[in-house]
């Protein structure tokens, strides 16, 4: 209010003038229009304000928070499990060479003291994917145990006495069969003991300037004959 007091010849007049001062809501004062406004806009704009309050704490905490996490369990599960930094969260993944494809795993047929290598078909390479991501000890017998329950046949032709004379180079002979699957003619039973699997990795030594493979992880399952004979 705005009183203005004005003296005129002849006598004193006092005039009283009322102003109303308004302000347009769109350049009001925010803490203004919270004090003036009446009503259940007031508790509308307040309520507003604690979910964009919230809104900010949550872009501005959580978010980090959560890749902290993130990051922080894939070097547990780096340094743990040997899992490859390009899987779980892709943190550190181009400081390394240690990525998928730079892993490698060898399969083995074992009868007594030698270890024929032998090459997987496309029915194993879930299997063969997951002991390379994950090169533990427990997953390479697991997969190991699983393989033992297949049979693998030898030509008769190529071997014809009645203990075939294997050698470590005979794995490019051999052929695998699926559950059920008869023995073609022709071909005879592979007497094999175990699997053994390796899981192997390229590195670089950078004082000699050399890369090469380094073993990460091996394990053995011996075969039943009560359950992969009859298979």
């Amino acid at each position: 209010m705005a009183r203005h007091n004005k003296s005129e010849a002849g006598g004193e007049v006092t005039r009283a003038v009322t102003t109303r001062v308004t302000f347009p809501l769109a350049v009001a004062p925010r803490c203004r229009l919270t004090s003036v406004v009446n009503g259940p806009s007031t508790g509308i704009l307040s309520r507003g304000s604690r979910e964009e309050q919230l809104r900010v704490l949550l872009a501005v905490c959580l978010v980090p928070i959560i890749l902290t996490a993130v990051a922080g369990y894939q070097v547990y599960r780096s340094r743990t499990y040997a899992t490859t930094p390009w899987k779980g969260g892709g943190f550190g993944m181009f400081s390394t060479i240690d990525f998928p494809p730079a892993r490698v795993q060898r399969v083995y047929l074992v009868l007594g003291d030698l270890s024929i290598p032998i090459a997987l078909d496309g029915r194993f390479d879930e299997s063969m994917r997951l002991l390379r991501n994950i090169p533990q000890p427990e997953v390479l017998s697991n997969v190991a145990r699983v393989l033992t329950e297949f049979r693998w046949v030898y030509p008769a032709d190529r071997y014809p006495t009645p203990v075939p004379e294997l050698t470590a180079q005979s794995g490019a002979d051999l052929q695998v069969l699926g559950h059920g699957e008869d023995v073609p003619f022709g071909f005879r039973m592979v007497p094999y003991e175990a699997i053994r699997l390796e899981v192997w990795r390229y590195s670089f030594e950078s004082k000699s300037a050399k890369a090469g493979l380094k073993i990460m992880s091996e394990a053995t399952a011996a075969r039943e004959y009560n359950q992969g004979a009859s298979r």
